[in-house]
């Protein structure tokens, strides 16, 4: 058995002894998830961890102690490894099998939940730690973890013979910091998570010493696993990232719909990164997605942005309420794009005043007069309703009386 030597072979008994439990752990697996119980922060009844392993209900009973006793033997076996630094995990079942990182990291994190509240203490304070969580996070996906490495995917196959000793190390260092003493200045310090409350992928200055073009390639990588500290650093570049983010966003190719999960997701960065930077080219780059909208109007994405574009044009909205006055008002255009729109003009007129409020709801409600007998719902009756103004109720009583008619209220 591959990798079985390192931990004698009660791996291969306890691998036999737990076969006829349908819902246990697969081998690679299994030893992952032994290695967190070993390791985790937290030391566990028998019971629970016993029948998560062998994917038994809280009223499944308890196995005999064959198998209890098999475990334990494990767990002593990975104990002492950790203690020698020689921990190395188990990633293949068979010497010629592909090697399966992302199931060792799969039972690993299955233990977490057992002591959930402990290993967030643990990462919290702990800059080692919480890295190494992250990483195993990542490595359940073998293309994003190797998108956190930044490899190249000619070298990817060397890339995975590379990760069981890392995965290795890893186990090791939780052990030594959990259970080994670690070091006291490591474990007394604060460590300090980003806003998603995720611990820091990247060392002090990494992110800052990449190129622009460099730095976009995580957001074609990573999918909605970008790191928050790549998001912040391409908004702290300010206008330096701009074209780039245009670029992605006014390119056919890019709205395909073929796309990869990845690149779809990378679209959903660049409007919100695009949001986060003021300027006139900023909004111009967000505009450009409005025509998007109307081409593609069963794209997900609308569904992610409705409701955000008020936010996102806030810190330009001098550079772009004009342009949305145009789209809210074309009678021509998707009524969803319609309705978006006039939430960025009516919060851009709200900012700039009582007069240019008043003079703003009065706007919609002329278009919504006017357009009393369209097919399509009323885009704005919502805004007016946000903003009741008692000149406005015969327009919206009328509306609604529509609405009823169709069955839509």
């Amino acid at each position: 058995m591959y990798g079985f030597e390192h931990s004698s072979d009660c791996f291969e008994r306890l691998r036999a002894a737990i076969a006829s439990y349908p819902q246990a752990l697969d081998p690679i697996s299994l030893h992952g998830y032994l290695a967190a119980i070993t390791v985790g922060p937290e030391e566990l009844d028998e019971t629970p961890w016993v029948q998560r392993m062998l994917g038994l209900s809280e009223q499944g009973g308890r196995p005999g102690g064959e198998i209890v006793d098999l475990a334990e033997q494990c767990i002593g076996l990975i104990r002492e490894e950790c203690g020698d630094l020689a921990f190395e995990p188990v990633v293949a079942a068979e010497a010629d099998q592909v090697a399966r990182h992302d199931l060792w990291c799969r039972g690993f994190l299955h233990a977490v939940p057992l002591a959930e509240k402990a290993w967030e203490e643990l990462n919290g304070i702990n800059r080692y730690t919480a890295r190494n969580f992250l990483m195993i996070n990542a490595m359940l996906d073998p293309e994003i973890a190797a998108a956190a490495f930044r490899v190249r995917s000619e070298d990817y196959e060397h890339f995975l013979a590379e990760t069981r000793p890392l995965l290795g190390s890893m186990v090791n260092t939780y052990y030594q910091q959990a259970w080994g003493g670690g070091d006291e200045e490591s474990e007394s310090e604060d460590f300090e998570l980003d806003p998603e409350g995720m611990p820091a992928l990247f060392a002090e200055g990494e992110l800052q010493a990449m190129s622009e073009d460099d730095l976009f390639e995580y957001v074609l990588d990573f999918g909605d696993s970008l790191p928050r500290q790549v998001f912040d650093e391409m908004v702290r570049r300010d206008q330096a990232m701009v074209p780039l983010l245009i670029e992605y966003l006014t390119d056919d190719d890019n709205w395909s719909k073929d796309l990869s999960t990845e690149e779809w997701w990378a679209l959903l960065h660049c409007i919100f990164m695009l949001g986060a930077i003021p300027g006139a080219e900023a909004a111009r780059g967000l505009l450009s997605v409005f025509p998007r909208m109307q081409a593609d109007q069963d794209n997900a994405l609308w569904e992610w942005t409705t409701g955000n574009w008020p936010a996102l044009f806030r810190n330009k909205r001098e550079h772009a309420v004009d342009a949305l006055r145009t789209l809210a008002a074309d009678p021509g255009l998707w009524w969803f794009l319609r309705s978006d729109a006039s939430e960025c003009v009516l919060e851009a007129a709200e900012a700039a005043g009582e007069a240019a409020l008043e003079e703003t709801l009065d706007w919609l409600a002329a278009i919504l007069a006017a357009e009393q007998d369209s097919d399509d719902p009323p885009f704005a009756a919502h805004l007016l309703l946000d903003f009741p103004r008692k000149r406005h109720r015969p327009l919206l009583e009328a509306i609604a009386r529509r609405e009823e008619r169709r069955g839509l209220l």
